[in-house]
């Protein structure tokens, strides 16, 4: 009696099972994806998972910090946050909420000036960072609702998260920068986190692709797997 009731439900699992194998095994091909080196390096876990999963599927990344056509160039898909994303792509979420950060290290706060709010910073040493058609990027700043937008002046500015952290280590001033690159810096106290509540989260990544562009097999996958394993389950 039992087997007659549940019999019908493992038929639908097994068959399940059964295209989930004939999937990986047959899925394959290469997809092309442009993103921020930061954000790649964010989802590292994610693209070692999935080539496990698929291991005839390959991943190529390009990094680039300025937003592109990545209908145009011939890329699959493309990783900003979640407010950079062109109105007519389709985005999906690849983390919740990111947050960038006020980080100075404790050697060059010892003989600074102190910060209590966002008019300090101009007294400081900042370290910047352009866009790739030289503009400086911002320091977008809110408390309470009321927005604040910082363009520092800066002696020393350079061209990503990697030398951004390097710098604000080395004691060269406070940096912008996004959370998850300096978050173990500041759980050791190699970093201080500024003005924290000037600094509130936003909505995180996105994985965004065109909805007027039928995905491959490969890319339909890779959209499946990021659907069912977001970044911070990894």
């Amino acid at each position: 009696m039992l087997l007659a009731q549940i019999g019908p439900a493992l038929q639908t699992i097994n068959q399940e099972l059964a295209r989930c194998s004939d999937m990986r095994a047959t899925v394959a091909g290469t997809i092309r994806i442009n993103a921020s080196e930061s954000a790649t390096a964010r989802i590292v876990p994610l693209i070692v998972a999935f080539q496990q999963t698929f291991p005839d599927v390959r991943l190529e990344f390009v990094s680039d910090a300025g937003l592109i056509d990545i209908v145009s160039l011939n890329y699959d898909a493309g990783i900003r946050l979640a407010d950079a994303v062109p109105r007519d792509m389709i985005g999906i979420p690849l983390e919740r909420t990111n947050r960038f950060l006020l980080v100075a290290a404790p050697s060059y706060l010892r003989e600074a000036p102190p910060i209590e709010s966002p008019v300090d910073l101009g007294r400081h040493e900042c370290i910047g960072m352009n866009f790739a058609d030289g503009r400086p990027v911002p320091w977008d700043l809110e408390h309470n609702g009321r927005a604040q937008r910082f363009i520092p002046s800066c002696r020393l500015r350079l061209g990503g998260n990697a030398s951004l952290r390097a710098a604000a280590l080395a004691g060269a001033g406070i940096a912008y920068i996004d959370e998850w690159t300096v978050r173990s810096d500041i759980g050791s106290g190699a970093l201080i986190a500024l003005l924290p509540e000037w600094t509130p989260a936003f909505d995180g990544l996105r994985l965004y692709y065109s909805n007027r562009r039928l995905p491959s097999a490969a890319f339909r996958a890779f959209i499946d797997f990021i659907r069912a394993h977001p970044v911070e389950t990894l």
